[in-house]
């Protein structure tokens, strides 16, 4: 009887399938063929490779090496297919199929189950509410990547699944009941399916501002408004349409973080409230805007960009004041911008020059930088990149003190590149702060927000549960904030994420422009008893 080819996989398959007395009885009589196991890579073996894979996954959750069992059950499997399938002696080929198929069958529902516990365990972390917001340590990047392949799972599910109904909290005054029911949208709220995903709905958001802000330039004119020590605002106006000069009423925008007109999130507002008859600006700050950056003249004492400069803002909009004189004004701020506005409504009182306003996606206090750093170390440094640009466009600013400069002051181990020591080492000196704990702890005092119960006009927060930048704890500190003041509703998602509220379930369209344009609408309308909007647009 002729012998096998003396080859190392050869005699490792001969081996693996004569260990078994089945399959001995099943390959004697045809000893003579010549066995050749195939390439486990070829295209015809892409079974093979997601089994492999399930085995990879199986050894990193359970600490159990197969790939022991999984080459054996490769080889007697690779033999059946390539036995000659014509009559060879009684045993029909199907037969032979199945006896060699069966030597292993235990494999087949070990890396079953282990597929199964993998996908119950990705619709898990689809489904928890509020869902897990963090990476910084190997569990919790597991973790988001079963997220992920959960959502991708049940992506039929979200296609025909309920629209949710936001949490409102409000008090019980006649006007508040008035202007949510000249709001319908705020009734409910449906993510687009395939964006129900955090990490894939904010990818979507900066894919779109790098390939799309350009285009949308030609419909901006820049305005520079100088600051008393030498630094320059900008404030974007919005034209899309001919007679914008006409419109009887103002939205006033406050960017996002380091945004400008042109960045996905706000150019959608734009876009909404124009074709509604709004004649639209947005606020820019020092330095900020990454297609159309607010680049400061050399001025020698002018203050650096800083996200939370309460005076900028002041004098942004009492510039609009005067330049739409007698026509009301209302305002919308966009997660940074959104603190903005609201440390201006909530300070100015009575004497704000804004009727009604809509914050979306605020931070409500200093912690978020150091959660920010804690849950998402990625997003932290990313986010610090496009700062440090904002930064570096403030020429004339004072630099920065190094840290080894300072004496007697404390300085903890933080995240390297993150917000934190971006603040402390950077931000704070050049506004005249030590770059130590001590140091950054008083320059983020003034962003901490001041207390609602001073807010005077309709505003609503909107937020989300599911935001990641901030966290639900946050989220939920921020839904108590109607409690102290009438004029505040808050209203909170469970879906949707940071600046991203897309619904439909084809292309997605903006919900949080929807419901500030109806808000802010009704807050106009129904502000008659004890605003006097038409003097809010301001001398």
């Amino acid at each position: 009887m002729s012998q096998w080819p003396p080859t190392t996989m050869a005699e490792a398959v001969r081996a693996k399938i004569m260990a078994q007395p089945s399959a001995r009885m099943l390959v004697e009589p045809f000893r003579s063929e010549v066995f050749v196991v195939p390439d486990l890579f070829r295209k015809d073996r892409l079974w093979l490779q997601c089994v492999g894979l399930a085995c990879i996954m199986h050894s990193i959750t359970s600490r159990v090496a197969v790939f022991d069992h999984l080459e054996a059950f490769a080889a007697s499997a690779s033999a059946a297919s390539l036995l000659p399938l014509r009559d060879l002696g009684d045993l029909p080929a199907m037969e032979r199929l199945s006896g060699a198929l069966a030597l292993h069958a235990w494999q087949v529902w070990k890396i079953c189950a282990v597929v199964a516990i993998l996908v119950v365990a990705a619709c898990r972390e689809a489904l928890r509410s509020p869902r897990l917001a963090a990476h910084a340590t190997p569990l919790e990047a597991l973790q988001t990547v079963l997220q992920l392949l959960g959502d991708v799972l049940l992506l039929p599910l979200y296609v025909f699944a309920r629209p949710e109904s936001p949490e409102l909290g409000f008090q019980r005054t006649e006007r508040n009941l008035q202007l949510l029911k000249q709001c319908p949208s705020l009734s409910e709220f449906k993510q687009t399916p395939w964006l129900r995903n955090a990490n894939v709905a904010f990818t979507a958001l900066m894919i779109t501002d790098i390939a799309f802000a350009e285009r949308f330039c030609k419909f901006v004119r820049r305005e520079l408004v100088p600051t008393p020590d030498g630094g320059a605002i900008a404030l974007d106006w919005w034209e899309d349409r001919p007679d914008v000069s006409s419109l009887k009423r103002v939205l006033f925008v406050g960017s996002t973080f380091t945004g400008d007109a042109v960045t996905t999130a706000t150019r959608e507002v734009c876009r909404h409230f124009s074709a509604r008859g709004w004649r639209v600006v947005v606020y820019v700050r020092r330095g900020c805007g990454r297609t159309m950056p607010n680049r400061q003249p050399p001025a020698a004492h002018a203050r650096p960009f800083c996200p939370a400069d309460f005076s900028d803002f002041e004098l942004a909009v009492d510039h609009v004041a005067r330049t739409c004189a007698g026509l009301p004004i209302c305002g919308l701020g966009l997660s940074a911008g959104g603190g903005q506005l609201r440390a201006y409504l909530n300070s100015l009182g009575e004497q704000s020059k804004i009727a009604a306003g809509v914050i979306v996606d605020a931070p409500t206090s200093r912690g978020t930088m150091y959660s920010l750093d804690r849950r998402l170390p990625l997003i932290a440094k990313a986010l610090v990149v496009a700062a440090r640009d904002a930064l570096s466009c403030c020429n004339g600013s004072v630099p920065a003190r190094r840290v080894s400069e300072v004496e007697g002051g404390a300085v903890d181990e933080v995240l390297p590149g993150g917000f934190v020591q971006f603040a402390r080492d950077e931000m704070a000196p050049r506004h005249g702060f030590a770059p130590t704990d001590a140091g950054v702890a008083k320059y983020l005092q003034h962003s901490e927000p001041v207390d609602s119960s001073h807010c005077a006009r309709p505003t609503l927060e909107l937020a989300s549960l599911n935001d990641q930048l901030i966290s639900p704890e946050e989220v939920r500190q921020l839904q108590t904030f109607w409690r102290r003041s009438p004029h505040v509703i808050t209203a909170v998602t469970a879906n949707g994420t940071h600046l991203i509220r897309w619904y439909g379930n084809g292309r997605p369209r903006c919900w949080v422009s929807r419901v500030a344009a109806e808000f802010l609408e009704a807050a106009l309308g129904a502000g008659a008893g004890d605003v006097d909007i038409s003097a809010v647009g301001g001398k």
